[in-house]
Order: structure tokens, then C-alpha cells, then sequence
């Protein structure tokens, strides 16, 4: 017991450990600021529309979403005659499938359906069944697009000739500190993803806005991994990059945003964040473990730091070191990110967030990870 207490308080070694696990993961993001800055804006719209498009969306009890998001729709730029919508209902147990009907009535480009199987991605994939267009593109029935969103995927999708387009997600912050961080820990995702992305190693994106086309889902048995509760856009993502990375391009642009607003209270997020750890044990992509592991241990080591700060006070010291490697990059790309999403105001959260961000991502990846192998244990 003395060696592991001397070893735990005392080991230059474990020091040196610490030392590099923050300073790989400054140099992570820091990568990412230049992946960032390497995804150039793009703002055109299609000036020639011609290809036929399918919209897929999901939903389950949604029936106070409907109404907005068939008018965010009905109101795109690019030309009904070649837009489809395909609002699927997954067995809601509200008006859903009445307001689906009304808003079907109101526009003639939208068709309803009922989903064949179970769940959001069981919705999605009848939906793509019943497309009758090359390209899917989806979003969630709690967003809302913008009228260019639809004309701007199209035109960088035929500039740049992709074949699965991860879109830009923004995120308007509730009330309050806990929508404050949620929406800064979303635009750091948001930062890291297409950060990744541009340095030409994606790592996931956002079901609010992709688009691909329809035959990249013949590239795997089960691109989406039905088991799974959640993941759906991740999972697809890295099926394409695994077998064709060549296609896939992300968009940077304000007028193609889809606007989502945070809501629930802190249960129901570190709920939805648990779900989102579980799936990571299915992850077989190296960038995304790789980039997750670094995550979770700068965070661990900010914990580690300050309860054996508790033991021998020179540990602090410590914590005040690493925690200043961690901020400074976290803060540069926060920064830029808020600042292209109009955020700015955002910022002056960053320092309180990042006091509590290492217990929050310590806490639910232990969850999520319990969670996940429970599942895959059958308990």
C-alpha cells in the first residue's frame, strides 16, 4: 500500500504521464482549430436546380414541432417540383400523425408515412424505401431550416462532388447555466467535428443536417446499426468513411444552418449524454476512439490532480498547470466557432464551464460505458 500511495503521490513518472496526456490533447485541439480554419465558407446557392431530392424525417411525438417544421420546409428556396418530404410517425402516442396529415394537406410536396419497424432508425430507413430521389437528406423534427438550406447542400454538393454532405447545426442556448453549457459544449463538438474533418479525418456529425446519397447505404448490411438506440448519422458516417472517404465533405456555411434549441431539464441531458457514451463502445473508427480516450483522460487528470491535491498540496500547482494547457487551445477554438455562429456572448461562460466540464465528462463516460456493457451482457 505505501509503494502505490508513493507511486500515486510522489512518481515523477506519473507526472511526466500527465505532462504528455495534456499536451497531446493541446496539440488535438489545436489541430482542429487548423482544420477548421481550413473549411472555407461556402454560401452559394443552386443557380441550375435539376436533381430531385428526398427529405427524411423522423418522428416520434412531435406533434407541437409539425406545424413549424412543415412551413420551415414548405418555405425552401429550392423548388418543390423537385422536393420531396417524407415526415415517417414512429408509433407516436400524441397528435402527431394529425398534424402530419394537416401539414401533407396544406403542402402538396409532402408525403406521410407510418414506420415499418421500431425506432428512429427503422423511421429513417423507411422513409429512404419509399424515396423516390438518388439523394436523402435529414433533419430532426425539432429543427429548422433555413429557406436556402436544401439550395445550398445541392450547390456545394455538385461543386464539390460529394456524396455524403455533413451540415452546419446551430444551437440557440436556453435560459439559465445549464443551457449556457449545453450550448458551448455543442459548439465545441461542433469545432472538434469539423475541425477532424478538415484535416481530413471525420469524425461524426449531426442527423439535424446530412445529406448522402441513397447507394452509400448498400456499402454495409447495417450502415446504421439498428441495434443501437441512437447514433444513426455517426454510424453512417463512419460506414462511408471506411469504404469510401473519398466522398465525404463537410459544409461550413451560415446560410445552409439548421437552428436547434436545447431542451430538458439536467436529467433528462445527462440522460441523453449517458446514451451517447454507450455507444461509443460499438465505435470501431480509430480517430473517433482515439480522440474520445484523449478526451476522457485530460479530463481524468484534472480529477486526479486535484484529490491528490488533498493528500500533498504540490499536486495544486500541478492542476493549475494542466489546466491552463487544457484551457488555452479549448478557448481559441471556442472562440472561433461561436464567433462563425454569431455566439460570441457564449464566451463569457467558457471559464465556469471548464471548472465543471471534467467532472461532467468523467461522470457520463463511466455511465454511458456502464451502460453500454450492460447491454451488450443482456442485464
Amino acid at each position: 500500500m505505501d509503494e502505490i500511495v508513493r507511486f500515486l503521490f510522489f512518481s515523477p513518472l506519473l507526472q511526466a504521464l500527465l505532462l504528455a496526456v495534456s499536451l497531446l490533447y493541446a496539440l488535438m485541439i489545436l489541430a482542429f482549430l487548423r482544420g477548421w480554419t481550413a473549411l472555407r465558407p461556402f454560401e452559394k446557392t443552386c443557380d441550375d436546380p435539376r436533381e430531385r431530392v428526398t427529405v427524411v424525417v423522423a418522428c416520434h411525438n412531435e406533434a407541437e414541432n409539425i406545424p413549424a417544421l412543415a412551413a420551415a420546409l414548405g418555405q425552401q428556396l429550392y423548388p418543390a417540383a423537385l422536393t420531396e418530404i417524407l415526415l415517417v410517425d414512429d408509433h407516436s402516442e400524441d397528435a402527431t400523425w394529425q398534424r402530419m396529415q394537416e401539414a401533407a394537406g396544406r403542402y402538396g410536396n409532402i408525403r406521410i408515412l407510418r414506420n415499418a419497424g421500431q425506432g428512429k432508425k427503422e423511421a429513417l430507413l423507411t422513409g429512404v424505401e419509399h424515396s423516390t430521389s438518388a439523394w436523402i437528406i435529414t433533419t430532426d423534427a425539432d429543427a429548422r431550416p433555413g429557406p436556402d438550406w436544401i439550395s445550398v447542400l445541392m450547390a456545394f454538393q455538385k461543386e464539390k462532388g460529394a456524396g455524403l454532405i455533413a451540415g452546419p447545426v446551430e444551437v440557440l442556448p436556453a435560459k439559465g447555466f445549464l443551457g449556457r453549457f449545453r450550448a458551448l459544449e455543442f459548439y465545441s463538438l461542433t469545432g472538434a467535428g469539423m475541425g477532424a474533418a478538415g484535416r481530413g479525418h471525420p469524425l461524426f456529425c449531426n442527423g439535424a443536417s446530412l445529406g448522402y446519397r441513397k447507394e452509400l447505404l448498400d456499402l454495409d448490411p447495417d450502415p446504421l446499426r439498428k441495434d443501437l438506440p441512437s447514433g444513426d448519422d455517426v454510424f453512417l458516417l463512419h460506414t462511408v468513411k471506411k469504404h469510401r472517404p473519398e466522398t465525404i465533405r463537410f459544409l461550413r456555411s451560415r446560410r445552409a444552418a439548421v437552428t436547434v434549441t436545447e431542451r430538458g431539464g439536467l436529467v433528462s441531458f445527462f440522460r441523453q449524454r449517458r446514451r451517447w457514451a454507450s455507444k461509443s463502445l460499438a465505435y470501431r473508427d480509430r480517430d473517433t476512439l482515439v480522440t474520445a480516450l484523449l478526451v476522457f483522460l485530460m479530463n481524468a487528470s484534472l480529477l486526479f490532480t486535484l484529490t491528490a491535491g488533498f493528500f500533498r498540496s504540490g499536486w495544486w500547482l500541478w492542476l493549475v498547470v494542466l489546466w491552463i494547457i487544457k484551457s488555452v487551445p479549448d478557448f481559441m477554438l471556442l472562440r472561433k466557432v461561436t464567433s462563425f455562429y454569431g455566439q460570441q456572448r457564449l464566451m463569457c461562460w467558457f471559464f465556469p464551464v471548464q471548472l465543471l466540464y471534467p467532472f461532467y465528462v468523467v461522470l457520463s463516460a463511466v455511465a454511458g460505458g456502464l451502460a453500454g456493457m450492460s447491454r451488450k451482457k443482456g442485464w
